[in-house]
């Protein structure tokens, strides 16, 4: 057994440390954007140990996913998404976690335009 033990809150303060530098990142990015548009509405992202917002996607295939989609396009509308600390998933809340991971590692962390796009569909009529 290894000797490189850590107690709970030393891991805590790590990743505090760790959703600290994810929103100063996403702060980044957001004024970046702002420049570029002005008018650009800058998002709040939680300031302190206190103000963490997880989400987590529960179990049952295929119909789960579905769901959980649905819970994705929502928290896009309200502007949400880009405020979520922690992620969650089970069995079916999995396909889409992942799915929403990857897309977000392919727009190179920019979680920003993917609530951009998630909340905004493309029209359906016709189909």
């Amino acid at each position: 057994m290894s000797e490189d033990r850590y107690d709970f809150e030393y891991v805590r303060d790590r990743e505090f440390e760790a959703i600290e530098i994810a929103r100063k990142k996403a702060r980044e990015k957001a004024r970046e954007k702002a420049k570029e548009k002005a008018g650009t509405e800058i998002p709040v992202f939680g300031t302190g140990k206190d103000d963490l917002f997880g989400l987590a996607f529960s179990g049952g295939g295929i119909r789960s996913a579905t769901f959980n989609l649905g819970v994705l396009q929502g928290l896009s509308r309200a502007k949400l998404l880009k405020q979520v600390d922690y992620l969650s998933t089970v069995s079916g809340g999995g396909y889409i976690g992942s799915w929403l991971s990857a897309w977000i590692w392919r727009e190179d962390g920019d979680v920003a335009s993917v609530e951009q796009a998630l909340g905004n569909p493309p029209d359906q009529k016709g189909l």
